[in-house]
C-alpha cells in the first residue's frame, strides 16, 4: 500500500533508479552467499581427496591375509596432519559463514 503511494509521488526516473540499486544489492548479496558456499565446497573436496588418497595407499600396504607391509608411522602422521587440516578448515569455514562467533 505504501509502495503504491510512493510510486505515484515519484517520477519514472527515481523509480528506475531505486530498481537499479535494489538489483545491485541483490547481486552483491547473492555473490557473497555463493562465494562462501563455493569456498566451503572446494576446501572440503580437497580434504576428502586427501583422505581418499591416504586410504588407497593404506589399502595397498595390507596383504590378502591382513598383514601390513609399510611404514605405519608415516601413515599415522599423514592421517593426523589431514585431521588437523580438517579441524582448522572447520573452524575457519564456520567463522566465515557466520555459523560460529568468537568472543574477543
Amino acid at each position: 500500500m505504501a509502495l503504491t503511494r510512493i510510486t505515484d509521488a515519484l517520477s519514472r526516473y527515481y523509480i528506475n533508479a531505486i530498481r537499479v540499486v535494489m538489483v545491485l544489492l541483490q547481486v552483491q548479496f547473492t555473490g557473497s552467499w555463493m562465494f562462501s558456499q563455493a569456498m566451503s565446497f572446494l576446501v572440503m573436496s580437497f580434504l576428502y581427496d586427501q583422505f581418499n588418497a591416504l586410504y588407497t595407499e593404506l589399502s595397498r600396504c595390507v596383504g590378502e591375509r591382513g598383514e601390513f607391509s609399510g611404514n605405519f608411522e608415516q601413515f599415522r602422521r599423514r592421517h593426523q596432519a589431514i585431521s588437523r587440516s580438517v579441524h582448522e578448515a572447520d573452524q575457519f569455514l564456520n567463522i566465515s559463514n557466520g555459523a560460529k562467533l568468537r568472543n574477543a
